[in-house]
């Protein structure tokens, strides 16, 4: 339920999804994108929900440029 209450409190334009579970596709984007429609009655409409390009490398690419900035 803590990423319902992430949902509720950044509002996000779109949600990217990543992780073994989405990169090996035991969970599909559209199965995503249908639960969240079921339980944010919130906002008229759910974001855009798109998996992730990097796929396990995401977070590897997320530190790079973190230590690029400091």
């Amino acid at each position: 339920m803590d990423y319902i209450i992430l949902f509720l409190h950044w509002s996000p334009d779109i949600i990217v999804l990543g992780g073994g579970l989405i990169i090996g596709e035991v969970i599909s984007i559209d199965s995503a994108r249908k639960y969240l429609s079921e339980i944010m009655k919130v906002f008229p409409e759910i974001p855009e929900i798109k998996k992730a390009e990097l796929g396990d490398m995401g977070g590897l690419y997320g530190v790079l440029a973190f230590l690029k900035i400091i």
